[in-house]
């Protein structure tokens, strides 16, 4: 699959997917799935488009958190079947009239023949443009048009908004459901203060990229992907009141079980699997190091079915 910035460099004819994807979760496969089919079935070639949101992000977006990394979206593209994403800067195309947007971009410059979106997407200078401006472009210029209506579950809407809610709460279970798949981050392992090794347990410290939700802050069950390997982790996400230092930074800070390698400088993938408990500041050292034994000995008895042995 081939990322793409500038849409000048986009292949075409193409069928496009149109949308943030913030989590590419449930609804949105919904959005991606369609827009492949109608690829493959017109002998399209199958493309996203989406934004790079590094220097500002449209008003409706704006103060929340992140749900994927673009490396990792990328990658959950790749999965779907996507063959080309391009991802302007959100800067670059904010000011771009809608009118613009569609003739110009999508019609003229990506030679885009079959367009996919949600309900609610919107397009264009101050969001001006909706799914019925789209509609109307596409009887115009004979060019296919979905609109994906809502896809919901327990009787509600899947949503980033609602996904991101459950993920604050803790909701891991849950927030994975929506998902499609376990909530990850993908983040170089950073030297810390080395307490872990006294108490027998050492761990891997990993920031959370800027930008991204932190979710919930306390102990996780996850699955800890190193290289081509994965193995069953314990994580702590917060700042460890019981040692903090002022101004501490939340971590994820994992233990990883039956693993005894330094990965210092590398890019680990941690995904949640579980929520274990909140956390919370222990009156002493000994108490800290009798509680993560307990978490320790609870990971280690839960199953986690196949997400440890999928091929990667």
């Amino acid at each position: 699959m081939e990322k793409i910035t500038t849409f000048s460099a986009v292949k075409g004819p193409c069928a496009v997917a149109l949308g943030l994807f913030d989590g590419v979760h449930l609804a949105h496969r919904q959005v991606t799935g369609e827009m492949v089919a109608m690829a493959k079935a017109r002998h399209l070639i199958p493309t996203v488009l989406t934004f790079s949101l590094h220097h500002s992000v449209p008003r409706k977006k704006a103060g929340q958190k992140l749900l994927m990394s673009e490396e990792l979206k990328l990658e959950e593209f790749a999965s779907l079947g996507v063959e080309q994403v391009v991802m302007p800067d959100f800067d670059d195309i904010r000011d771009v009239e809608a009118e613009d947007f569609v003739i110009r971009m999508l019609l003229e410059q990506m030679n885009a023949k079959a367009l996919v979106c949600g309900y609610d997407f919107r397009f264009g200078k101050n969001a001006a443009g909706d799914v019925t401006m789209l509609q109307e472009y596409g009887r115009r210029f004979r060019v296919e048009i979905k609109v994906i209506p809502p896809y919901d579950k327990d009787g509600a809407a899947v949503s980033s908004t609602r996904i991101r809610q459950l993920l604050l709460d803790g909701d891991i279970r849950e927030a994975n459901v929506l998902l499609g798949k376990p909530f990850s981050i993908r983040t170089v392992v950073e030297r810390g203060n080395h307490l872990g090794n006294k108490m027998g347990y050492p761990t891997i410290n990993q920031p959370f990229e800027e930008g991204c939700l932190v979710p919930l802050y306390g102990v996780y069950a996850t699955v800890v992907q190193v290289g081509g390997a994965r193995y069953k982790g314990v994580t702590n996400v917060g700042v460890k009141p019981t040692v903090a230092k002022e101004g501490q930074q939340p971590l994820a800070e994992t233990f990883i079980l039956k693993f005894d390698k330094q990965i210092y400088n590398q890019p680990v993938t941690l995904s949640f699997v579980r929520f274990v408990r909140k956390e919370r500041k222990f009156p002493n050292l000994d108490e800290l190091y009798e509680e993560i034994r307990r978490n320790v000995r609870q990971v280690e008895e839960m199953d986690f079915g196949e997400l440890l042995s999928q091929e990667t």
